[in-house]
């Protein structure tokens, strides 16, 4: 789902009239859709601003927070698994020398 959704904001993108470099804007699930582009694309980005993000691990997280609802996102996770969790675990490159949007 978030692959798909990224492939249609970089179409979009590329479609309009809007030059890089972008500033993107992610809520919610829009954070990994964010993230995806600038991994993808990091010559293409400025800056990214999330609110109120989801965030990798999230389900995992939060059932330890509220463990009533742990049989649920257990279930959930097991389902509908979060690619973006991978991709987050890579650092971008240049992330480790602190060069970030630098190959």
């Amino acid at each position: 789902m978030i692959d798909a959704t990224t492939a249609d904001l970089e179409a979009a993108l590329e479609a309009g009239p809007v030059e890089p470099p972008y500033v993107l804007v992610g809520h919610s699930v829009g954070g990994y859709e964010s993230l995806l582009f600038a991994d993808r694309r990091p010559s293409q980005v400025a800056g990214i601003v999330l609110l109120d993000p989801q965030y990798p691990d999230e389900v995992r997280i939060l059932s330890r927070v509220t463990p009533a609802t742990t049989e649920f996102t257990d279930r959930m996770s097991k389902e509908y698994p979060n690619p973006i969790v991978d991709l987050l675990r890579r650092p971008a490159p240049g992330a480790a020398q602190g060069r970030f949007g630098q190959a």
